[in-house]
């Protein structure tokens, strides 16, 4: 009896809910405002913006899709590219 409800304490505790958001979209909507941001002031150059929201759209579209680490290693490559640390 013990053991059972110990059981399912832990997978109550381990399973996610079904609407949880993706490990990636924190990082990737935080990446989003950024760039929106520094495209609005002029800190990021037009030509330079669109490129890097491309690149950024397809990091949206993996961690919308559920490929989590695809999307990071994505953004993280976009930050490099464009200088963001």
């Amino acid at each position: 009896m013990i053991r059972s409800a110990a059981l399912a304490c832990l997978l109550a505790a381990t399973t996610l809910p079904a609407h949880a958001a993706p490990a990636c979209s924190s990082a990737v909507s935080h990446f989003r405002e950024v760039i929106d941001a520094d495209g609005r002031t002029g800190n990021l150059n037009r030509q330079v913006y669109v490129k890097a929201d491309e690149d950024l759209k397809r990091a949206e579209a993996d961690c919308a899709a559920g490929n989590s680490q695809s999307a990071l290693n994505e953004v993280r490559a976009i930050k490099s590219r464009y200088g963001y640390p």
